[in-house]
């Protein structure tokens, strides 16, 4: 009966110790979930980020800068694709707007003031696409690498490659080869050469889909076997900043997955005061 009785005391004596312990990292959990919502560059950032990419804006054709020409009559900046059933997919024609070398460029400064931030708020927002793809050729033979964001050979990307005239027809089945990335990420393709003819490659892997051409900025899309021509040519890449380098000690940075035309890209904010 002793036995059972120090047994019972040492079963009670467990578990208000672990108790205590529950509650000490329950504590904890709820002071640093609170120290960050209580930080307003960190929801101020993810809320802005959020807004720009989740909705249209308002109007929601504000990237037709022939009716909209001044930012004016923009009353506020969004980038979603309207009626787009799924997330974070965004409108390249708006992005477009963004581009400094476009008729319609928005400055970053004025959309700072559409996003609600008053001057003394800097941002930066980079777009890049979630598989780095580099191209080289020796006449006709391409050599095609696949990284990640940090540089690393992706293994076992699907490739399709397209070879194209930088003048693309509609409704034309351009020659068409693929292949699989090996360890290092790179694979070759071969066409017959053509001194007028490019290349635009596809590469997908696990529901991630990134498109790229050699030469670059074609304007083009792919869906299955086919080549597509578009208004408005591939995004390599975007910067776009009211300031350079002043966030990276003192900013807030978050970050999202986005799709723009089917492609898969990964989005950076960088917020500061």
């Amino acid at each position: 009966m002793q036995v059972s009785l120090e047994y019972i005391l040492a079963g009670i004596l467990i578990f208000l110790i672990l108790m205590v312990t529950e509650i000490s990292v329950f504590n904890m959990t709820v002071h640093t979930l609170a120290g960050m919502e209580q930080s307003e560059e960190y929801t101020k950032a993810a809320e802005i980020l959020d807004s720009l990419l989740l909705s249209p804006g308002d109007p929601p054709d504000w990237w037709d800068y022939e009716k909209y020409p001044s930012p004016d009559n923009i009353t506020s900046i969004g980038l979603a694709l309207q009626g787009s059933v799924e997330a974070y997919v965004l409108d390249v024609r708006k992005l477009s707007r963004f581009d400094s070398g476009s008729s319609g460029y928005l400055s970053p400064v004025r959309v700072r003031s559409l996003l609600g931030l008053s001057r003394y708020y800097d941002f930066s927002l980079e777009i890049t696409p979630i598989f780095n793809i580099t191209i080289s050729n020796v006449t006709g033979t391409y050599t095609i690498r696949v990284r990640d964001l940090n540089g690393l050979g992706v293994p076992n990307v699907n490739i399709t490659a397209f070879y194209v005239p930088s003048s693309i027809a509609p409704g034309v089945d351009y020659p068409c080869t693929s292949n699989m990335t090996r360890g290092d990420g790179s694979c070759t393709v071969t066409f017959d050469y053509n001194p007028e003819y490019g290349i635009a490659v596809c590469a997908r892997q696990a529901g991630v889909k990134v498109i790229a051409s050699k030469p670059e900025n074609l304007k083009l899309r792919i869906e299955g076997e086919r080549v597509f021509t578009t208004t408005y040519s591939l995004i390599p890449y975007l910067s776009y900043e009211t300031a350079s380098g002043g966030g990276l000690l003192h900013g807030e940075v978050v970050s999202r997955y986005v799709k723009i035309e089917g492609v898969s890209y990964y989005v950076e904010f960088n917020l500061w005061s």
